[in-house]
């Protein structure tokens, strides 16, 4: 589901449309870019390992882009900081 601000309604996405996009997780980090629309996800834990990934959201197009697959050996990484 997605929340459309200009309509103030919820609308459904279909995720089986969705090629690229992050994997479930908990303990990430996310932060939203306002001026952007960008919203981005680092990290986390997929139930079997630390994840250091970094992927952006851009809202409007509602497209995930994958930045960094394994940023680990460029910051510390881990869940729940």
């Amino acid at each position: 589901m997605c929340l459309n601000l200009q309509c103030n309604h919820w609308l459904t996405l279909d995720l089986e449309t969705v090629v690229n996009r992050p994997g479930m997780r908990g303990g990430h980090q996310m932060a939203l870019d306002v001026t952007s629309e960008t919203l981005y996800l680092f990290g986390g834990w997929d139930g079997n390992q630390d994840l250091a990934d970094l992927w952006s959201y851009h809202i409007p197009t509602h497209t995930w882009t994958c930045l960094a697959k394994n940023t680990a050996d460029e910051v510390n990484t881990g869940s729940i900081h």
